[in-house]
């Protein structure tokens, strides 16, 4: 019986393992184990022989070394069993592979950091929705790190990307609007409920962010963009402002 496919072992409260032996010999495996409230997720490749498996995986992030895994396999009445150590686990079909971002164990890890108004700005109270890249966008929230939560009511900086139909890809992303390349708005006094915060979609387009890799679990862009009043009538802002500038913009994000 063949072994390519999606294929998911689950305890109950212990463990879930999801395993996608692709076709043409690619491998993808995410752990997720609920006792520690961990998830581990990895690349890689499989070869098949003679009733054995053997995994070559690079965990998420690009460790070092690789992951080498051997396994007594077999394949029957529809269930994947892998055996090594004295120790066997069964695993059934399944029509999808989960990310670790979809368990909710870990956070966004890296650097989120611009310059606005010539002024540095580095964040680390971040929101990434991450749920939308397989159907063409992204959207990122900076906060304030005072802040308990980082929504759109307390934003410091939004990023939204919007590519077309399908899976989100690197590439450049010009500033557009919301329902089109990429759209960024910014805020620098989020705790003023009269400021409604300055933002793209008014400007002849001057900007751009360039995604240079997108997944799940793994976001590296670089972004720029100028931004007024979100509206012609709105005030402004509390320093008397009514533009904001955004330059340097770095994005290196992995969830762990």
């Amino acid at each position: 019986a063949p072994l390519d496919g999606l294929w998911r072992a689950t305890e109950a409260g212990i463990f879930e393992t999801t395993i996608k032996l692709s076709a043409d010999g690619t491998a993808h495996l995410v752990e997720a184990d609920f006792t520690g409230l961990s998830c581990t997720s990895a690349d890689g490749s499989w070869t098949a022989d003679d009733g054995r498996l053997v995994l070559r995986l690079t965990p998420a992030g690009g460790a070092a070394n690789s992951d080498v895994r051997s396994y007594d396999v077999e394949v029957s009445q529809g269930r994947l069993t892998l055996a090594r150590g004295g120790e066997s686990t069964t695993f059934v079909p399944v029509s999808s592979v989960p990310s670790c971002v979809s368990y909710g164990f870990g956070s966004w890890e890296g650097t989120l950091s611009a310059r606005i108004d010539g002024v540095p700005w580095t964040f680390t109270n971040l929101s990434v929705d991450t749920e939308r890249v397989r159907a063409g966008s992204l959207v990122i929230l900076a906060c304030l790190d005072t802040a308990t939560s980082c929504t759109p009511d307390n934003v410091v900086l939004l990023l939204q990307v919007n590519g077309a139909a399908g899976p989100l890809t690197p590439g450049t992303y010009p500033l557009g609007d919301i329902s089109s390349g990429f759209y960024g708005l910014v805020n620098l006094f989020p705790d003023d409920p009269d400021f409604p915060g300055f933002d793209s979609l008014r400007l002849t387009p001057t900007g751009a962010l360039t995604l240079t890799s997108v997944a799940d679990e793994r976001i590296v862009a670089t972004f720029e963009f100028r931004a007024n009043e979100r509206a012609s009538n709105a005030p402004p802002a509390p320093d008397g402002s009514t533009f904001a500038l955004v330059t340097d913009g770095v994005i290196d994000l992995e969830y762990r």
